[in-house]
């Protein structure tokens, strides 16, 4: 799986700069309220679709394989940390023709969500559906990625998301199970993300939403590259608040995140 980088942290290992975020951290904590009602929850975006009318962004299939799904040209900024992947299990397909990923929400079931995919910086490829409560979403890979210049499906990366009354994104995982995959899920909740730049280490750490005051330690999380894996605990349940802070190869400056994440019942 690529070179891993695991560290346990203390305060005093931490530069002062760094140190000094928590403050901030817990001002983000106390704005997580309620969420949107389902009815409202909007999950396709107003995007340029690309001129290629059979790959370009747009609405496709019908039922339960509804979806916005195509490449783009809007030009959309690079962020300095981007969510690509909230998932429970593993998240594994193959780029062939026959393949259907099913995608469901394990841990959300008394609201609709949103579900979004994206593929490799500046690509312009992203994949929009709603999921109704108990509903499975049936995402035919030959409709747009079967044959597009992917080395692999690991380029690709899917998560589900509702937003709070603030208009604030929080992140839910998804459970994706691909025709062709044979392998077992773990259960275990994966975050992943992606870097404009190659990264040299990452730390992160969490707070319950019901416990704000009692912030985890830093943990060491997972490089390859510009990619980020995180793995949750499985004390880490319910309304979660992570804060992220990656050190880009051969620099000195940081990149930060801040993500909401609603992971099961809250204890």
């Amino acid at each position: 799986m690529g070179i891993k980088i695991y560290a346990k942290l203390t305060r005093k290992s931490l530069p002062k700069k760094f140190v000094l975020m928590g403050s901030v951290f817990f001002l983000f904590v106390g704005s997580f309220n309620g969420v949107q009602a389902g009815s409202s929850l909007k999950c396709h975006f107003e995007l340029e679709p690309d001129e290629n009318s059979l790959i370009a962004y747009k609405q496709r299939g019908s039922g339960n394989s509804k979806r916005w799904e195509g490449f783009y040209t809007d030009q959309v900024g690079a962020v300095a940390l981007d969510v690509i992947g909230v998932v429970k299990g593993s998240f594994q397909f193959k780029l062939q023709k026959s393949e259907v990923i099913k995608i469901s929400s394990p841990t959300v079931n008394d609201r609709p969500i949103c579900v979004t995919a994206k593929g490799p910086i500046r690509s312009n490829y992203r994949m929009d559906a709603k999921i109704d409560p108990n509903q499975t979403l049936s995402w035919t890979v030959a409709d747009v990625l079967y044959g597009q210049l992917l080395h692999s499906s690991e380029e690709i990366g899917v998560f589900g998301w509702i937003k709070e009354e603030a208009n604030q994104m929080i992140y839910v995982p998804v459970h994706a199970k691909a025709k062709s995959s044979a392998n077992k899920q773990d259960g275990i909740v994966r975050l992943f993300l992606r870097a404009a730049a190659d990264l040299e280490q990452a730390w992160w750490r969490f707070v319950s939403h019901s416990n704000c005051s009692s912030p985890r330690d830093w943990r060491g999380a997972s490089t390859k590259g510009k990619s980020i894996r995180i793995t949750l605990p499985s004390c880490a349940t319910g309304k979660l608040c992570l804060e992220v802070v990656a050190k880009r190869l051969k620099m000195a400056n940081q990149l930060k995140d801040k993500i909401c994440l609603l992971v099961g019942a809250e204890k």
